[in-house]
């Protein structure tokens, strides 16, 4: 363990977090544009946030203005299960999400996050490109196009506590992501009581002590601004955070062909 430091912020290309429960609505789409809405968790201003909105220009520019997508970000629109509801309900038409929001839509990506299965990038991308077009494919089948694949680093545990041991963490209070099944039940067999809540509360828990431990990344600590609170970071990560751009099918096929490939990354 090591106390934090802060760290700078690396670029990624997965979005994930906005005032919950404002709903956007279509504006007139001038000169015929194409306007896709983008729910993110991630914060405005974030490099996340930076990533995509270079994706658009670069969307727009090769679509002519004809494509372009408008971000709803800082979980404006609730937390990932809300961004999957809203998708399917065509209240928004795309969004930015990790394997929690993955799972909702095709439940076998979360292996992608098994604990200690996946820890370095090379091992990530041969599991992706061996077992990407499948999932590609459900995910069709589900009424979704996955536009990219993303990461948003190497999951550690964070603490405002040291810790040393996995039993340590039975005297602190670990949080849970509510709708991620796969930490919540780590945390069960090392004895601990995970703490559930969405990811828009987890601040507002560490600066009430309602949580004490998180599992993130470097990156997504700097992001939501977690590492202000936060003291202690293991050395080893146990996954890496993955993520992916989902976009309803019906709004992708409404694009020609033409358009089609500029928003996706394969």
């Amino acid at each position: 363990m090591g106390r934090l430091r802060q760290l700078v912020v690396v670029l990624l290309a997965t979005g994930a977090f906005a005032l919950p429960g404002s709903v956007p609505t279509r504006r007139a789409e001038a000169e015929g544009a194409k306007v896709i809405r983008f729910a993110s968790l991630a914060p405005p201003g974030s490099a996340f946030m930076k990533v995509m909105k270079a994706w658009n220009r670069s969307l727009k520019k090769a679509t002519q203005n004809r494509v372009e997508l408008r971000f709803y970000s800082g979980g404006s629109q609730g937390d990932e299960r809300d961004f999957v509801r809203k998708v399917r309900a065509g209240q928004v038409d795309a969004c930015g999400v990790t394997t929690t929001g993955l799972g909702m839509v095709v439940r076998p990506v979360l292996v992608l996050t098994t604990p200690g299965l996946i820890t370095e990038y090379d091992q990530l991308e041969r599991a992706r490109s061996e077992l990407g077009p499948r999932f590609n494919e459900m995910f069709r089948n589900a009424g979704f196009v996955n536009m990219a694949w993303g990461e948003a680093g190497k999951n550690r545990i964070f603490s405002v506590e040291k810790f040393e041991r996995p039993e340590d963490l039975k005297a602190l209070r670990p949080w849970a992501w509510k709708d991620d099944p796969i930490f919540a039940e780590l945390v069960r067999i090392v004895g601990a009581n995970p703490v559930r809540m969405g990811v828009p509360e987890v601040y507002g828990g560490l600066q009430t002590r309602m949580i004490d431990v998180v599992p993130t990344s470097s990156i997504a600590a700097v992001a939501m601004q977690w590492y202000t609170r936060l003291n202690y970071v293991a050395k080893d990560n146990f996954a890496i955070i993955v993520g992916g751009s989902l976009i309803k099918r019906e709004t992708f096929n409404e694009l020609s062909e033409a358009q089609r490939p500029y928003i996706r990354a394969f």
